[in-house]
């Protein structure tokens, strides 16, 4: 027996996108994931527009408005909407729905307006963004509190501690705290690619299991679970506090292999006809190839880039896109065992803005600048086709006449 029961239809529930976070979160994700990148490359080959038309404060380079809209404005929105779905299921709590969500989803739109767009200013720019991410974590949390689910508590902490690493980012912005900009970047992207670890170790075997045709049985030795946890507490102060220490190398060193083994527990290859299982794995070995890249920055300082993009794009580019396109079929009524045909293409061409940003500059770096456009390009291309086909979808009711 649901411990909260469904809300009667009201007049903000007749529209479908305000039902359940995940339609207004991913639409707004996937949508602003091709408005974010279009900007970026107006910016980058041509800095005079960032500086005439995008920048929010003096005191922010373009390549930190950059990274802040990537994982503040793209990633966290995305988070938003896995978890407040996924709470839902696990506690039967009724999470935010009609204008309660509207309001929680207005204060990441208007944060959104003033960073990207230049519209406000900083002070309110900020905020709002602060404000999202607090409320975020209090809706994240009060489900799991009320159900003493003590176990999700890890889970919780991970997004409340993004929501600090924002407020760092503004305080370094204020002057307020000496390298604070970078600072908050790096931490709020690597406790967000913790919590996708952590999110992906209980779902993406489940799901490569489940989803094959024919019978596999994934591996997920227990040590690993909690032998990478203390060494990902490691890697993240040495990232922050030591990044060139001997300390970082070995840490990350260590989570390379790891996550190496546990990749090869997860592989059959059942999963290359299933876009939707070869993509959270793929995703899942980008994030573990940049713990390689990490573990060689302090004698390659030039690999940094590459480490924390093959962690932003295999983590919220392909196992994001992945789960988002999964999660909006199965939690609008339709099967998730067979995708629309435009999921192939889509996760084709985020795989391959991937490897254009990370492994073609590794190869031939003179080309850079022809590699980051052509994966702007594949990027804009396969978040445009995710937005053009799932628009509707996140938009209407279920096909199954249920309430969600």
């Amino acid at each position: 027996m649901l411990l909260n029961p469904m809300p009667k239809q009201s007049r903000w529930c007749r529209f479908a996108v305000f039902n359940l976070a995940f339609r207004i979160f991913f639409l707004s994700a996937t949508t602003f994931a091709t408005l974010a990148i279009l900007l970026w490359g107006g910016a980058f080959f041509t800095p005079d527009v960032y500086h005439r038309a995008f920048q929010p404060s003096e005191h922010i380079p373009s390549i930190y408005w950059h990274a802040h809209e990537m994982l503040f404005g793209y990633a966290i929105v995305l988070i938003a909407g896995f978890t407040l779905t996924a709470v839902k299921n696990w506690t039967n709590q009724q999470t935010p729905y009609g204008i309660r969500l509207c309001l929680l989803f207005s204060a990441w739109l208007i944060a959104r307006l003033g960073f990207s767009f230049n519209l406000l200013p900083i002070e309110v720019t900020a905020f709002f963004d602060l404000l999202f991410g607090i409320w975020l974590t209090y809706e994240f949390a009060k489900p799991i509190i009320k159900t003493r689910q003590w176990k999700q508590i890890s889970l919780v902490s991970k997004v409340a501690l993004i929501a600090a690493f924002n407020a760092l980012f503004y305080a370094g912005v204020f002057g307020w705290v000496e390298n604070g900009q970078w600072l908050g970047l790096l931490g709020g992207l690597l406790i967000a690619i913790s919590l996708v670890i952590t999110m992906g170790r209980r779902i993406i075997s489940f799901f490569i299991e489940r989803g094959v045709d024919g019978h596999f049985e994934a591996k997920n030795p227990a040590w690993i679970d909690y032998t990478g946890l203390g060494i990902f507490v490691l890697f993240t102060i040495f990232a922050l506090l030591l990044p060139q220490s001997v300390w970082l190398s070995l840490s990350a060193g260590v989570l390379f292999i790891l996550h190496s083994i546990r990749l090869k527990g997860w592989y059959t290859p059942l999963i290359w006809p299933k876009p939707l299982l070869w993509s959270l794995w793929l995703g899942y070995a980008a994030i573990t190839i940049g713990f390689l890249f990490y573990a060689l920055t302090p004698y390659y300082p030039y690999l940094l880039s590459l480490a924390l993009h093959s962690f932003a794009l295999g983590g919220f580019g392909l196992i994001g896109s992945g789960m988002m396109a999964r999660v909006s079929l199965g939690h609008s009524g339709r099967n998730v065992f067979d995708p629309p045909p435009v999921v192939k293409p889509m996760l084709i061409l985020i795989a391959l803005s991937l490897f254009f940003r990370v492994a073609m500059p590794l190869m031939l770096p003179a080309q850079f600048s022809i590699w980051i456009a052509i994966s702007q390009i594949a990027w804009i291309a396969g978040f445009g086709l995710f937005v053009w086909h799932y628009a509707k979808i996140l938009t209407s009711p279920r096909i199954d006449g249920q309430w969600g």
